[in-house]
């Protein structure tokens, strides 16, 4: 399983997606000094399950779907 869908499938168990987009902007990053090595991913995703959510809590819900997958 490649890193999109292992994205797609953690977020899927906390959230129902409409719309999910992931981009890949690693080669923006492959020359800073502190590159690591590791993914930097850009990502849209729509949920009726952020309806009256409020903004902190939405990106707390993302941590916690991704858990150790996002630093």
């Amino acid at each position: 399983m490649n890193a999109e869908e292992t994205i797609k499938n953690k977020l899927s168990e906390y959230l129902d997606l409409i719309h999910f987009d992931i981009r890949d902007k690693t080669g923006k990053h492959i020359h800073h000094r502190s590159f690591d090595g590791g993914l930097h991913l850009s990502i849209t995703l729509v949920s009726d399950g952020f309806k009256d959510m409020p903004l902190l809590d939405r990106h707390q819900l993302v941590y916690k779907a991704l858990g150790t997958l996002i630093k």
